[in-house]
């Protein structure tokens, strides 16, 4: 049946929405939206064909895409099949990349806060008014950097440098790769001092059959191994 190149691009859209947010093997990923792109296509074919037409237009796809679930929950069912064999990090491994990542993140503040400290210096005891600016930039500096390490780098990729060393990977509970809503709220102990030892004794002592930290169970995620399954 026949499908114009608008109608295919909206319905290669929906489909590619389900499927960034599935993560597994590239070439299971592959599968499933060969699958996808199958399954929306004849539902669309038989919705032309309900009326009367050979040709697949927009209203069809649409028809299709109103009846369906949302390409959260697609992906979230798709991922039941999978989430079971992931094989959980434990807090070894997850210290390891924790310590990488400390590194990594202490070298690249070092390389930025220097300067400013440097010039702080310099106008010590000669302009307390700049010298209380520069205080507040290497404060604010640091906190910005924070955020933008462990918060927006692992809701972009779903991991971080130390992470990925490790071959870590964070996902939600249902498997699905997590947002920046996520990042935040599971890397609150990293931002605020004395919060990530009490969540890292919540992972040993109430969640280590899960082996979540206290704020994984508050954001819904798991830190997996990619390179391994149960």
């Amino acid at each position: 049946m026949e499908i114009s190149d608008d109608t295919r691009r909206l319905l290669e859209k929906r489909v590619s929405k389900i499927v960034n947010n599935i993560d597994v093997h590239e070439n299971d990923k592959k599968e499933i939206q060969k699958e996808l792109l199958s399954h929306f296509y004849d539902a669309s074919a038989g919705r032309a064909e309900s009326r009367g037409s050979n040709r697949i237009e927009r209203e069809d796809v649409e028809a299709v895409f109103a009846e369906s679930e949302d390409p959260d929950e697609v992906a979230s069912e798709y991922m039941k099949s999978y989430v079971d064999a992931f094989k959980r990090a434990g807090f070894g491994s997850r210290t390891v990349a924790y310590i990488i990542d400390v590194i990594i993140y202490g070298i690249c503040l070092a390389a930025l806060i220097i300067p400013i400290v440097m010039m702080s210096w310099f106008v010590r005891g000669y302009s307390p008014a700049l010298e209380t600016f520069f205080n507040y930039v290497q404060g604010i500096g640091a906190l910005t950097f924070s955020i933008v390490y462990f918060m927006v780098i692992e809701g972009s990729f779903g991991t971080t440098p130390g992470k990925y060393f490790m071959n870590l990977r964070v996902l939600r509970e249902d498997g699905t790769k997590i947002g920046y809503k996520e990042s935040i709220l599971r890397n609150i102990p990293k931002i605020i001092n004395g919060l990530l030892v009490i969540d890292a004794i919540l992972l040993l002592v109430l969640f280590g059959k899960e082996k979540q930290r206290g704020f994984d169970k508050v954001a819904g995620t798991i830190v997996i191994h990619t390179n391994k399954k149960q």
